[in-house]
């Protein structure tokens, strides 16, 4: 995971050369797509949450600004659909085997939407593309990781509702707590957290599948 994030982070001037030396140059803001996460509550309304959730600063944020979406870590506080698509999703993931998500994606609405690569359209062939190694390893990884977080649950009500992995993706790093820090770290460093505080908020890879259980995306973005 850390070579993904030293990628993402040569646009900025981190270059490999620069790492190979042992070299560790000041973290500067990530190029990133932008990705808005669907449906976070506007306004000021605070959303009410879903049996067995809970927000990490009581849904709303340090400094009374946007409600934050509920998170948690419940997983059967799931819509039997994000549940079963999740489940599917790792299982594929902890084979080791990247083509084991050919059937889950055959099986979902659409294909997901993924990190854009020049002339691959196969979504196997994109996340073997983007991975820090040939077999796409790197991206089952992440996808781990990140599905065995806790989930923010956004635009609740609204056409755009999703489950969201991780939760981190919804909370800005203003209004994490210590023990999201530490959940924080678990998949970046703070080097890689600097060069995100540009915007604010966790960029790397998030999971998005809807109420229905449709997988909507694995992507990186603000």
């Amino acid at each position: 995971m850390r070579a993904l994030l030293v990628a993402l982070l040569m646009v900025t001037g981190l270059t490999v050369a620069a790492n190979a030396a042992g070299e560790n140059p000041p973290p500067r803001p990530v190029k990133t797509e932008t990705i808005k996460l669907p449906g976070q509550i506007q306004d000021g309304d605070k959303a009410p949450a879903a049996a067995g959730e809970s927000s990490p600063a009581e849904g709303q944020s340090a400094n009374g600004d946007e409600p934050l979406p509920p998170v948690s870590t419940d997983l059967d506080a799931l819509p039997a659909p994000v549940r079963q698509m999740r489940e599917q999703i790792l299982q594929a993931a902890k084979t080791g085997d990247i083509s084991k998500l050919k059937v889950v994606i055959q099986t979902n609405e659409l294909p997901p939407s993924l990190p854009p690569v020049d002339d691959v359209t196969d979504p196997v062939e994109i996340l073997k593309a983007v991975s820090g190694d040939p077999e796409g390893r790197e991206m089952l990884a992440i996808m781990s990781e990140v599905l065995e977080m806790g989930y923010a649950h956004t635009g609740i009500g609204t056409p755009q509702e999703m489950y969201v992995w991780p939760y981190l993706a919804a909370v800005p790093f203003k209004d994490l707590t210590p023990s999201q820090e530490v959940d924080l770290y678990r998949i970046i460093t703070p080097g890689d957290r600097e060069g995100m505080e540009v915007f604010g908020q966790y960029v790397f890879y998030r999971l998005g599948i809807g109420p229905d259980g449709v997988w909507h995306f694995f992507l990186t973005g603000e």
